[in-house]
């Protein structure tokens, strides 16, 4: 039965080691997670860390766990996978990658993530033969560089609001480049992401990259953008991230999926294989304006880093 009207983070502790997540100040977007074990990540490997925590999450969001940046940048820890649907309610795993030189010793109760509540759109997908239009177009995946080559477009005026909001569909526009595309799809109703499938054969080698085709291009709903994101799976058993993963509303183009294969062993993608998710999330479009001063918080210029692991 699909539940309801939630609209707080539930969290269930399945043994005395489990530590209820918190904030570290009030406004911190993310929710400490912390380890129920003492584990050894080793140097150069993969590990899944317990919380002993099940969850469920409030209505239209999933749960992101991210990386903290000063495991990031003292100890080189990231965060494989990390999408939990708003109807899993199994335990929650931390899956570290550990791409420092040293072994990553984790001890009961040390913080080892943190979880993001996102909001994310349950639209449906509509295979479509023409995406709506926009000036960007094709334009932009890869091309635009480092270097700064253009003015990002401003705003557009309440005058001409409506018009570019009516550019967007209230569904997930997908269209076929090719008769090797799949039409995404979601494994169940509550999945924050629908699978993206590879339209080609291809081998992702042992510690290299590669782009996987979808043969796919789509067209967003009005207010968000699609995140490509890893499939768990694929990152506890293969070792296999996935880079960039950013789709803007306005692009029109092919969607390549970026894979970094952090294994010993080469990936071997075939026809059809799901090697992603795409997931809507909802973003604030709102101008950026230089300040003087920037208004105060409690928290202040703390944090960055600076928290460690032990509570």
């Amino acid at each position: 039965m699909t539940t309801t009207n939630i609209d707080i983070l539930q969290v269930k502790k399945l043994s005395e080691n489990a530590t209820i997540p918190s904030k570290g100040s009030p406004l911190s977007a993310g929710y400490d997670l912390s380890s129920a074990e003492n584990t050894i990540i080793k140097a150069g490997g993969k590990g899944i860390v317990k919380t002993d925590l099940s969850i469920a999450c409030p209505d239209g969001t999933y749960a992101r766990i991210a990386p903290r940046s000063g495991l990031a940048v003292k100890k080189f820890i990231d965060v494989g996978a990390g999408v939990v649907d708003a109807d899993y309610r199994g335990p929650v795993g931390v899956v570290l990658f550990n791409f420092g030189d040293e072994d990553f010793v984790v001890e009961k109760g040390d913080r080892v993530a943190q979880l993001i509540l996102e909001k994310v759109s349950m639209v449906g997908a509509e295979e479509v033969e023409e995406l709506t239009d926009t000036e960007r177009g094709a334009g932009g995946f890869g091309s635009t560089g480092v270097k700064k080559q253009r003015t990002v477009s401003p705003l557009p005026s309440p005058a001409n609001a409506d018009a570019t909001i009516q550019k967007f569909s209230n569904v997930l526009q997908v269209k076929k480049l090719s008769e090797n595309a799949t039409i995404p799809t979601k494994g169940s109703t509550l999945s924050a992401g629908y699978d993206l499938s590879s339209a080609e054969n291809t081998i992702i080698k042992a510690g290299g990259k590669g782009i996987v085709k979808t043969d796919l291009s789509i067209a967003c709903p009005d207010g968000t953008y699609a995140r490509i994101a890893p499939r768990s799976g694929l990152a506890v058993k293969k070792f296999i991230d996935v880079g960039a993963g950013v789709v803007d509303a306005d692009y029109r183009g092919p969607v390549g999926v970026v894979l970094f294969n952090f294994g010993d062993e080469d990936f071997v993608v075939e026809k059809g294989d799901r090697v992603a998710q795409l997931i809507l999330e909802k973003v604030s479009m709102v101008g950026a304006e230089e300040v003087e001063e920037l208004t105060d918080t409690e928290r202040g210029a703390g944090g960055f880093g600076s928290t460690g692991v032990k509570n």
